[in-house]
């Protein structure tokens, strides 16, 4: 065995399991009311394959031969669970996989079951979607793997030809977490961290994401929850304004009790691959304005700001702020719109003559989708659109739109399961591009029979439109 830095496999497979390279493997699953879709491929055999299934707990399997990389298994019971594997010609097994049927809105593109151990080396949760459009129109979606005690560094790419009508698996990359895809002078990058609070790191494809370059690690983050503190960002959108690049990120941890906020900026034309060419503002404390006017909002004078990871607020304010939205404002200036608290939001100033500047404190204004990870991007119009959760949790997914940044009006709901189950469904994490008048949407999603509105078990593509009429 040979040693390398490469980050793009397909799949990727844990040194330890290194006898599953020889197995058939199933790389996409998407459920749907009576039945499945999965995709999967065998680097060593060619041959015949087939598909044993059966209901869970019946252990009765019915045989299907697959003639196709992609096989829908069809008649199913709705809302039941199934296992299944695929078997060559040689009598190899694949891994033994999980799914429950049932519907659920949008186009799958990728489902993983709450006890499906398939990727128990990173997590058993999908996570952190992303979404870019390339320039010969292929739409590429990222997510992760997450829980369970997991180190958390696992992404799977997929990839759509046809606008997110389908959707086929492309790549995994390890180690890699909470990435971010864009594209930039023709070339699809990939921002994210190698494990949660670890180092974040920047890679590049040349050809739609197919293959990748060796990950380079731009600022040193701690490791997993470390008390201490270390990176952390969510998928958030890369911005390109007055030749360069910006986005966000934070420092510090919920162990620690808060994160930092800060920007990351490149020239335009400074190749993204060498970290000296990357700036960090200095991370902004809680502390001055910023704390001042906290305390003023919630009456109090002493400022409790505990608040767990699920995002629910324990104490009487929350004083810290992560997954900060950067764009650019009608008076020129750039912003730092961040979760906050709920039906609120914090605005920090980036001073863009000097990008190693500490944030400035810019107010604390109202937005109803302040409890949970939102996105803001400003459409070809110049007006700007947000998508996120309004309360009361995340069962809720809503347009909102606004000329200046600071007033928003509600447009509609893009979902609205308000009568399901609080602790059992959600629809989270946005992440949208612009497709015209309409909008392409990723959400991270909990749904039938989830483990918890959190844990979420699917991955879901939504086209709506941006007009207050159609979804």
């Amino acid at each position: 065995m040979r040693g390398n830095n490469k980050i793009s496999y397909k799949p990727y497979i844990p040194l330890n399991k290194k006898e599953d390279e020889k197995k058939p493997y199933i790389c996409r699953l998407a459920p749907y009311e009576t039945g499945f879709e999965l995709e999967w491929f065998d680097k060593f055999d060619n041959g015949e394959h087939y598909i044993y299934f059966s209901k869970v707990g019946i252990n009765q399997f019915e045989k299907e031969k697959l003639n196709d990389r992609t096989h829908r298994v069809d008649n199913l019971d709705a809302y039941c669970d199934y296992c299944f594997y695929i078997e060559n010609e040689k009598g190899i097994r694949s891994n033994r996989r999980l799914v429950r049927t049932g519907r659920v809105p949008g186009v799958v593109v990728n489902y993983l079951h709450p006890n499906d151990k398939q990727y128990i080396f990173s997590g058993k949760y999908l996570c952190s979607p992303s979404l870019v459009r390339l320039e010969n129109g292929e739409i590429i979606a990222s997510m992760d793997l997450f829980g369970g005690g997991m180190p958390q560094n696992l992404m799977i790419l997929f990839k759509s030809a046809d606008n997110g009508v389908t959707w086929n698996y492309l790549t995994d990359l390890f180690p890699f977490y909470w990435g971010s895809l864009f594209v930039h002078h023709n070339k699809l990058y990939v921002l994210g961290l190698t494990t949660e609070y670890g180092d974040l790191q920047i890679a590049c494809s040349e050809n739609g994401g197919e293959d990748w370059s060796s990950p380079v690690t731009l600022f040193r983050g701690s490791n997993f929850r470390c008390q201490m503190g270390g990176m952390h960002r969510a998928p958030m959108t890369v911005i390109n304004y007055n030749g360069r690049l910006w986005t966000s990120a934070e420092y510090g941890s919920w162990a620690m009790g808060g994160h930092l906020p800060m920007v990351l900026s490149i020239k335009e034309n400074d190749d993204l691959l060498i970290p000296e060419n990357w700036c960090m503002s200095e991370p902004l404390k809680f502390e001055g304005d910023w704390l001042a006017e906290s305390r003023r909002r919630s009456g109090a004078s002493v400022l409790d700001i505990t608040i767990d990871s699920d995002g629910n607020i324990l104490g009487e304010k929350r004083g810290d702020s992560i997954e900060g939205n950067i764009v650019v404002g009608k008076d020129g200036n750039i912003y730092n719109i961040m979760r906050y608290f709920p039906n609120e939001a914090l605005y920090l100033k980036v001073d863009e003559k000097d990008p190693e500047k500490k944030l400035k404190f810019d107010g604390i204004l109202p937005f109803d989708m302040g409890h949970s990870k939102f996105q803001i991007s400003q459409h070809e119009s110049g007006i700007y659109y947000a998508v996120g959760n309004r309360l009361p949790k995340r069962n809720i997914v809503s347009l909102y739109k606004s000329d200046d940044l600071k007033n928003w009006v509600f447009v509609k709901d893009i979902l609205d399961y308000k009568d399901y189950d609080l602790t059992k469904v959600g629809f989270q994490y946005p992440y949208f591009i612009f497709d015209g008048d309409e909008i392409l949407l990723l959400l991270r999603t909990a749904f039938n029979n989830a483990d918890t509105f959190h844990n979420t078990n699917y991955t879901i593509f939504i086209r709506c439109s941006i007009n207050q009429a159609s979804v």
